[in-house]
């Protein structure tokens, strides 16, 4: 069947089959991760399940960013509604972060440098000076895709002198 196919045709088949393949072995990951938060949603209300429901969207926004940029979006949100709690603040800038990350992928710029803001004054705050460096690597590259270079070069040698800091103590 395929022998009639020219070259090329064959190529292209065999990389759209290879393609649809990674697409369904996908899905039913999300789709456990999926159930398990529901099952996670009707538990009564705790720190140890909060925890959990956190590491199970954590999970799906990575998963999303894969496949679906606006569901890894969703999923982060939830992230950051969630991690509100006081006990779970370090977790927030993580997630602040990530959001940055997923508008930086999407190429909206000014979303990321308004995410990584969150995390970069949060990070501050708890004396979290890695997750800080973090931070301004992600705005120095945000101000980078905008093409204001001089705020990048800024931001980046802040970052390294946090990091420089926190090797020193």
């Amino acid at each position: 069947m395929f022998a009639d196919y020219p070259p090329n045709m064959k190529k292209l088949l065999l990389i759209l089959c290879l393609l649809a393949r990674v697409g369904v072995a996908q899905t039913p990951e999300i789709d456990s991760l999926k159930q398990s938060l529901k099952v996670l949603q009707a538990q009564p209300v705790s720190l140890g399940r909060d925890t959990t429901m956190y590491l199970s969207l954590k999970q799906l926004m990575t998963r999303y960013v894969e496949v679906n940029l606006d569901s890894a979006l969703h999923y982060t949100a939830r992230m950051i509604a969630l991690s509100q709690q006081p006990k779970l603040q370090k977790d927030l800038i993580y997630a602040y972060q990530f959001e940055g990350y997923i508008y930086q992928i999407k190429g909206d710029h000014y979303q990321s440098i308004q995410a990584h803001y969150k995390a970069l004054l949060l990070a501050e705050k708890l004396k979290n000076h890695t997750r800080a460096a973090v931070s301004l690597g992600g705005l120095a590259h945000a101000y980078m895709s905008l093409k204001d270079y001089s705020k990048a070069i800024e931001l980046c040698e802040k970052g390294l002198g946090i990091i420089r800091f926190a090797k020193l103590r």
